[in-house]
């Protein structure tokens, strides 16, 4: 019984027209897969079958970055960002989350590999002066980049959580 329940409402979320958007979310609407529209905060319209609606939060969000090994030094990084052009976003790029991650870690790494005497500080100038570019290309805002942890194999703990 509750198999057929769960069939019931998950027809009916497909074809009943109107979306709620929360207010600290956007909305692109698109019609049979093309022309994207942004959509506001409040409920919204959409055509089931013909309209896909693709919800996002545009508070600001934060993004653990993956740890890298440079040798003997470890570095690992977090991220704040906001999406400003979610029509942007969705014509730009799949998974923007996988997107801004890899382009920070590419930027650690060839800061780290390029440098002849990295530090923490210097580190975290280049990723800021870098990123937001990059970001912008799909509709993202960086706001901050902290440095979690650098610290150099056989010290214990040498810095965490510089913030520039």
């Amino acid at each position: 019984m509750q198999a057929l329940v769960d069939f019931v409402l998950s027809v009916w979320r497909e074809v009943w027209p109107l979306v709620k958007i929360e207010p600290w979310e956007r909305g692109v609407r698109t019609t049979f897969g093309k022309k994207p529209r942004g959509l506001d905060s409040g409920i919204r319209w959409a055509l089931p079958f013909v309209h896909t609606v693709e919800v996002e939060n545009v508070m600001a969000q934060p993004l653990d970055l993956k740890e890298q090994t440079f040798g003997d030094v470890v570095v690992s990084g977090r991220l704040q960002y906001r999406i400003f052009d979610l029509c942007l976003l969705f014509r730009s790029v799949e998974d923007y989350e996988e997107y801004l991650a890899n382009d920070a870690c590419s930027l650690v790494g060839e800061y780290m590999t390029e440098e002849d005497d990295p530090n923490a500080e210097d580190l975290v100038e280049y990723v800021t002066s870098q990123l937001p570019s990059m970001c912008e290309e799909y509709g993202i805002k960086l706001i901050r980049y902290v440095l979690a942890d650098y610290t150099v194999a056989g010290v214990h703990k040498v810095f965490g959580g510089l913030a520039l």
